[in-house]
């Protein structure tokens, strides 16, 4: 199971696209609860994602909230970066215009 986790993580998330670990989670369906532990997994980048057991054959609601927060993460560290990206640029301008007059 982990060299197929790591197969579509390089895939979807690996080497071109370059998604941070921790903007990833990791599901494992189960189709009754307890079947088998949600396995350990050890190779990187997978061991920093969460892992979360779902199924749809009984209540696993836990994998709604955590997406919900994994976006909300994402949202909030875009929006961080953008402000920075624009507070940078307005200090490079400023030091143009600063400069220009010399």
């Amino acid at each position: 199971q982990e060299r197929e986790l790591e197969f579509w993580h390089k895939k979807f998330a690996g080497d071109l696209v370059s998604i941070p670990p921790g903007r990833c989670l990791i599901f494992a369906h189960r189709s009754a609860p307890g079947d088998e532990p949600v396995p350990r997994i050890s190779a990187a980048p997978l061991s920093s994602m969460k892992c979360l057991e779902t199924s749809l054959d009984y209540q696993s609601d836990n994998f709604k909230e955590a997406f919900e927060k994994l976006v909300e993460k994402i949202l909030t560290e875009r929006r961080e970066e953008e402000e920075n990206a624009a507070m940078k640029n307005d200090v490079m301008a400023g030091a143009v215009v600063v400069g220009a007059g010399h």
